[in-house]
């Protein structure tokens, strides 16, 4: 099935989701039976070395961006609404949704062939203003 993201790109799903700006949810219909999740958002960061930099090997920077596509992450269960590399810091960033903390770490797996990865749980500023604290 075609959807539209919320970013204007267009791609595939083979489940119907949705998602409510706050709190976080998604809705799977499977086998005719309505499941509904609380997603959590978190920030991902990756850091390798220059030497172990992923971009110089072209099939293993494919096999990343691969990786890194929205229609992969969702079959880990994590929902990416941004990602960015520092120019020259062999950094990665990434923000994401998803069920639990071990879905992300799972779906990061290949990031530690290559260096570290780390997970944060975090809240869009709106839900820190109503709680009135970070």
């Amino acid at each position: 099935m075609e959807i539209v993201l919320l970013d204007g790109e267009v791609g595939y799903c083979s489940t119907l989701v949705s998602f409510t700006p706050s709190p976080y949810k998604e809705r799977d219909f499977f086998y005719g039976k309505k499941k509904e999740i609380d997603m959590k958002l978190f920030v991902v960061q990756h850091r390798h070395s220059a030497e172990a930099c992923p971009a110089h090997d072209p099939h293993m920077a494919s096999m990343l961006l691969a990786h890194l596509s929205r229609q992969n992450a969702h079959r880990f269960g994590v929902n990416i609404h941004s990602e960015a590399v520092i120019d020259g810091g062999h950094t990665l960033y990434l923000i994401v949704e998803a069920e639990n903390k071990e879905s992300v770490s799972k779906f990061m797996e290949p990031f530690t062939q290559a260096g570290t990865v780390e997970i944060q749980p975090a809240s869009r500023c709106e839900a820190v203003v109503e709680r009135g604290e970070c």
